[in-house]
């Protein structure tokens, strides 16, 4: 009896110690991922470790969830995200407008594109009013990306170094903190602003 029970243990235990890759069109992959980039993700076959690298894209994923029992986010809803420039763009104006925050401030942003340009507004909470001093940002130039960081109050924090236009100079080296409410929001918002980077910068 001893020996069924552990012979019990290990399969369960192989069976929970492997990463659930969770697809649009309803299938699941029994995986070990072994990277996760910007837009694709890698990974090994859970039954066949030693199997070849699969390669899928990340627009095809709503969801991973680790062995550890943690789990990201990619595409809410079942909804499959419009990549194209048009459509990041759309994505980056939505949740702006609907989650993001100054840091360590209440006031919301409020953001448009404005050809290739992001311009973003700070929102009186209390008035609903556009605040003065607007920025612009150029987020089709070379933008320095750090990881994006989820807090444990439930919000994610996007540090980006960014190109900074103003009426009558230009920055390049502008630190643009932007606080998102909710931590797959963030993950959204932080994946469409690196991706409309790339649509211009092919150097990376």
């Amino acid at each position: 009896m001893r020996y069924l029970a552990f012979i019990f243990i290990c399969v369960t235990t192989f069976a929970n110690a492997q990463d659930v890759i969770y697809m649009v069109n309803g299938d699941t992959i029994q995986s070990k991922i072994m990277k996760i980039d910007i837009d694709v993700i890698s990974y090994h076959k859970a039954n066949n470790l030693n199997s070849p690298v699969y390669v899928i894209p990340k627009k095809e994923v709503t969801k991973i969830v680790f062995e550890n029992g943690t789990s990201e986010i990619y595409i809410k809803e079942n909804k499959r995200l419009d990549i194209s420039l048009e459509g990041t763009k759309a994505t980056i104006v939505e949740y702006i407008n609907k989650y993001a925050y100054e840091w360590k401030r209440e006031h919301s942003y409020s953001g448009k594109f404005e050809g290739n340009l992001l311009r973003l507004s700070r929102v009186d909470n209390e008035t609903n009013e556009l605040l003065p001093n607007s920025r612009l940002f150029n987020f089709s130039g070379d933008c320095k990306f750090h990881t994006l960081s989820l807090r444990n109050d439930g919000f994610g924090y996007i540090n980006v170094y960014a190109p900074l236009k103003d009426r009558s100079y230009t920055r390049k080296d502008y630190k643009l903190v932007i606080r998102v409410k909710g931590h797959d929001n963030a993950k959204i918002l932080y994946d469409a602003l690196i991706r409309y980077n790339r649509h211009f910068i092919k150097e990376y």
